[in-house]
């Protein structure tokens, strides 16, 4: 889901969309568990202020994806191994 929101709403490139760090939250345990740079040090001091626990993690899972380009190919981006992307 971040990846298609990033692509759709934020207008990354597929590319970028695939490799941007990403989150997870859940309520048990209410932790937001994030990969390194995924945050700014303002957002983290945000998040912390209003009581959000945070874990600093690994990478969170692999994406695989296809998005339709502006002239109606396709193309599909493949993250393996956490940062080696084939596309």
């Amino acid at each position: 889901l971040q990846a298609l929101l990033n692509r759709h709403t934020f207008g990354m490139s597929p590319r970028a969309s695939v490799m941007a760090p990403r989150f997870h939250r859940q309520d048990r345990p209410a932790d937001l568990q994030y990969e390194s740079n995924c945050f700014s040090i303002e957002q983290l001091s945000k998040l912390r202020g209003i009581g959000q626990p945070l874990r600093r993690r690994g990478p969170i899972g692999d994406v695989n994806a296809v998005f339709r380009l502006p002239d109606d190919s396709l193309t599909a981006i493949a993250e393996y191994g956490f940062g080696v992307v084939v596309d």
